[in-house]
């Protein structure tokens, strides 16, 4: 599988439908909220979710910036 990284900007939902499995997005702390990057896989994510969608979140303070991975 290929790595895909990229930085978003678009919003958090449109960004994290478009992804593949795989695929990273950084999202920047500055431009995105935090809490909205978290929840957005558990919550607006419902339907992607059910059909077997899986997200890892994790914040990289360092670099001031959310990494989202769309692993299946």
């Amino acid at each position: 599988m290929e790595e895909n990284i990229r930085t978003a900007t678009l919003g958090i939902a449109e960004e994290l439908r478009g992804m593949n499995p795989g695929e990273i997005i950084y999202f920047p702390i500055p431009e995105y909220n935090y809490n909205s990057i978290r929840v957005a896989p558990k919550t607006t994510l419902m339907r992607e979710r059910l059909d077997g969608w899986k997200f890892s979140v994790k914040l990289d303070i360092d670099n001031r910036r959310v990494a989202v991975t769309r692993t299946e």
